[in-house]
């Protein structure tokens, strides 16, 4: 699944009303019973999209393991008509009886069964509105039935066992309206006419076996353009009208999974793979075996999207594809091995990106992922990659970064220690030996440390199960003819005296003197002392940005890196970048250390990533480090060190998309965050063109986006009434999105109000809502209006937020916050409103507060003396 989840809460509650079974949601879950085991579902659904219901017949085949007179699966939402168990050619009669504590369903029958048996089970359930399950989504003036079942929401489609290592078959048949189509896991087989007037039944391809949370069906009037990857029939499916926007996806996918196939060495094992864009969906994608669901804007890009567009499209469908192997293939043995699917899966995600596109820089975009996941690591209220978890909103819970960016940064970093060539054939004995089964963590490091002949296990211990960030501590000596390197670790944020078990890390040192030096060495100690030969003029303290832990460089080592910034690589620059950010907010360093390097690396900023990487720290010191007295000349000193390198980028009479990218992200610095004047006006102008048509030329899509939210800053409301409209008559949900997401940056409060209306209103889609009122928040005139309002409306929020933890979202946006009195004040609210499964995400939330207010406390005095000046 990819753009990680939140949170949700699973509620179950069950009632007996004329002999007919009820269930509903109110329950955490526990595991079933390990005695009886399911081979083979045979399910069949007929959804009424007018009514909002659907009629369900299940039939499992399962191998009763040892006597019993009771069998347990679970089910959630479902209204139970009749349920069977036949035996040794025996239909037993069989009683049906719920608990709400656990979402489970129980089947008693007279007598111990034991070997083949068979269960039957007719229900109904409603099509439900919380974009879970099987559900209900809206477009085009019409109504579609999807499913999104991870993770553990199959049971509020069919009575199942919903773990994810009870893995079967399935054979699925839909009866849908007769001018619909449906699309499922397998292939279609058969389309008849019927059984009732106006419909016909879809019967699709048995499966190869898979867990429950990987099934899938959509119907609507969708419409598909195909072709073929290798052997492998392929399809991008949408609602009509995005015909146009289909073609990249479909080279995406084609170019993804030629990759894959050969990384593998095992084809794709799911026979045919369609990829189809759903208009109201909570995950940003979901892996279903053969059939991966995408929300629309993550799918469908047109001829002219911008390359942020286009990277974010293409990494989305690698990460669903890489599923295929990692999770769909091989499957957790439970959901605290989370990250075995989900970090493997981002991981791998770039690297057949880059494949195919070298010149897009993703690995940067790596670096940027890994630095931001370790800010969130680095709290106090993180958690462990590896973390139990057995209800539905502790499960949910791990959908966060942790599972997804730190997992995938952590191999990244065996990789690079132990190679790439011996960590891909580590990768694929794993697979070959648990395909179609279920795997743990144990499992995975086991085969990697005998297959690379490398400590795997030891360093991928320390790192999977255990919190927080280290720091390696660096200072060097000139010793005669050689260099002294000693080497330290802490964990990062921690107090200097606090006692911890150290991790096994590979640190890689890049040395620069005559020539260039790279060696790695496994800390496994609190420190260690190596020896490098000759003197070198700098040291980087992780080679490539590959390692995950914080780098803290001794005062004249870092001196010698800011010196030689045109030297270094643009993943090294990225990671001192972050390092003495996270040095500052941990109080640390001091500024003046972190704008002396964003002076050196200002005016030589080749890479867009970087610029993205100052340019979010400077903006930061702009909103909460300065103040009415110092805001204009800090503003005037991030002019002077960014503009230049803005009118010398400006002049290019060609540009590749990255340099295009590059200064988009230029005119975001200059006029976000130094407030340009001229910058705004220009983008006002530009937008204005743009949206009427007086445009002389085509902008292009990047720059449109920096435009776009510059102009917001100074809109008023004819130019709020432009956007609002544009959204509603965009050709693609590219540009929808562009325009919809500027609504949040205008200031004006009348401007504000309506944003916050829209959001709250049905014209704003449920997946969309809570997006929207984070980006309310992050605007420092709206936040203080949208928080009281969301406050006023959470208990319509709460309802109707969908899947996926909207609500958490929320929670998480507070973190824009930067005092003690609203940490106080969002700590109390949600005492009173407690959302479950939050307890970590409002802990993270007020960390962040009152780091911020303390980080500004300590900073704000002294803005104007830690200003280096230009030369």
């Amino acid at each position: 699944m990819s753009a990680h989840q939140l949170p949700r809460a699973a509620v179950l509650a069950c009632a007996l009303v004329g002999g007919v079974v009820l269930l509903d949601s109110t329950a955490t879950a526990q595991r079933l019973p390990v005695a009886v085991i399911p081979e083979h579902y045979r399910l069949s659904f007929t959804p009424d999209l007018e009514r909002e219901e659907f009629r369900g017949e299940t039939t499992i085949r399962v191998r009763v393991t040892a006597p019993t007179t009771r069998i347990v699966l679970n089910a959630a939402d479902l209204r139970i008509l009749t349920a069977t168990v036949d035996a040794g050619g025996t239909s037993f009669p069989t009683a049906v009886s719920t608990d709400q504590a656990t979402h489970t369903l129980t089947l008693t029958v007279d007598q111990p069964i034991a070997g083949p048996a068979a269960i039957r089970i007719v229900y109904t359930a409603p099509l439900n509105r919380d974009l879970r399950g099987f559900y209900i989504s809206e477009a085009n003036n019409r109504k579609y039935a999807v499913t999104q079942l991870e993770a553990t929401d199959a049971r509020r489609m069919f009575p199942s066992f919903d773990e994810p290592r009870f893995k079967a078959t399935f054979d699925i048949a839909a009866t849908v309206a007769a001018h619909d189509t449906a699309i499922s896991n397998g292939a279609v087989e058969s389309i008849s006419p019927g059984p009732s007037a106006g419909t016909r039944t879809f019967d699709f391809a048995t499966t190869k076996p898979m867990s429950t949370y990987l099934v899938a069906l959509a119907v609507g009037d969708f419409v598909c353009r195909r072709g073929t990857a290798g052997d492998t029939p392929l399809g991008v499916c949408a609602r009509p009208g995005h015909e146009p926007l289909m073609a990249f996806a479909m080279e995406a996918a084609r170019a993804t999974l030629d990759y894959m196939n050969a990384y593998f060495a095992i084809d794709y094992p799911f026979g045919k793979l369609d990829l189809v864009a759903i208009p109201d969906f909570a995950a940003g994608a979901m892996e279903n075996t053969g059939a991966v669901f995408f929300r629309e804007a993550l799918l469908l890009v047109g001829p002219d999207a911008g390359l942020t567009a286009r990277k974010r499209v293409v990494t989305v469908i690698a990460h669903e594809l890489a599923h295929m192997w990692f999770g769909n293939l091989v499957t957790m043995q439970w959901w605290d091995d989370l990250w075995l699917n989900e970090g493997f899966a981002t991981w791998m995600e770039t690297k057949a990106v880059a494949a195919w596109q070298p010149g897009w820089d993703l690995e940067l975009d790596d670096v940027l992922a890994t630095q931001s996941v370790m800010a969130e690591d680095a709290r106090h209220a993180t958690r462990a990659i590896r973390t139990a978890a057995e209800t539905p909103a502790e499960i949910e819970a791990l959908f966060d970064p942790i599972a997804y960016e730190k997992a995938a940064a952590v191999l990244g970093m065996v990789e690079s220690f132990v190679g790439e060539r011996p960590f891909q054939s580590a990768i694929n004995t794993y697979l070959d030996q648990h395909q179609y089964a279920n795997a743990t963590a144990e499992d995975f490091w086991t085969t990697a440390t005998r297959a690379t002949s490398k400590p795997v296990e030891r360093i991928m211990k320390t790192f999977v199960d255990r919190p927080g960030v280290p720091m390696v501590g660096l200072e060097t000596a000139c010793n005669a003819d050689h260099l002294l390197v000693a080497l330290t670790q802490a964990p990062f944020a921690a107090p200097a005296s606090s006692a911890f078990d150290p991790w096994v890390i590979p640190v890689c040192l890049e040395t620069r003197g005559d020539a260039r030096a790279d060696a790695c060495y496994l800390l496994d100690n609190t420190m260690m002392t190596v020896k490098l030969p000759g003197c070198s003029r700098w040291v980087v303290g992780n080679d490539g940005a590959e390692g995950y832990y914080r780098t803290r460089h001794g005062r004249d080592a870092l001196q010698r890196l800011i010196r030689a910034n045109a030297e270094l690589a643009a993943d090294e620059r990225l990671m001192l970048i972050a390092d003495q950010w996270a040095l500052l907010r941990a109080g640390v360093a001091d500024l003046q250390s972190f704008l002396m390097v964003a002076r050196a690396f200002a005016a030589d900023a080749r890479e867009p990533a970087v610029v993205l990487a100052l340019g979010a720290r400077l903006q930061f010191i702009r909103e909460y480090l300065t103040d009415a007295q110092t805001r204009a000349s800090f503003e005037r000193w991030v002019r002077e060190q960014f503009a230049p390198t803005l009118r010398a980028a400006t002049r290019l009479t060609a540009e590749t998309d990255t340099q295009r990218a590059r200064r988009a992200a230029l005119l975001g610095v200059v006029g976000a965050v130094g407030r340009d004047p001229g910058v705004i006006a220009d983008a006002a102008r530009t937008v204005r063109a743009h949206v009427t048509g007086d445009a002389p030329e085509r902008l292009p899509a990047e720059l449109l986006d920096a435009y776009v939210g510059l102009a917001a800053l100074s809109g008023g409301r004819d130019l709020y009434d432009l956007y609002r409209a544009r959204v509603d008559a965009a050709s693609s949900p590219e540009d929808r999105y562009r325009f919809f997401y500027a609504l949040a940056a205008f200031r004006e409060e009348p401007l504000i109000r309506r944003t916050i209306a829209y959001a709250l209103s049905p014209e704003v889609r449920a997946q969309d809502r809570a997006s929207l009122l984070v980006r309310l928040l992050a605007n420092p005139v709206a936040r203080p209006i949208a928080w009281q309002a969301i406050q006023d409306a959470w208990q319509d929020l709460q309802s109707g937020l969908g899947a996926f933890g909207g609500t958490l979202r929320i929670i998480q946006g507070l973190d824009a916050f930067c005092d003690q009195q609203h940490a106080a004040d969002i700590k109390a609210f949600f005492t009173q409103h407690p959302v479950p499964g939050s307890q970590r995400a409002l802990a993270q939330t007020l960390e962040d507060i009152e780091r911020c207010a303390s980080v500004a406390q300590q900073q704000r005095p002294g803005v104007l003396g830690a200003l280096p000046s230009r030369q």
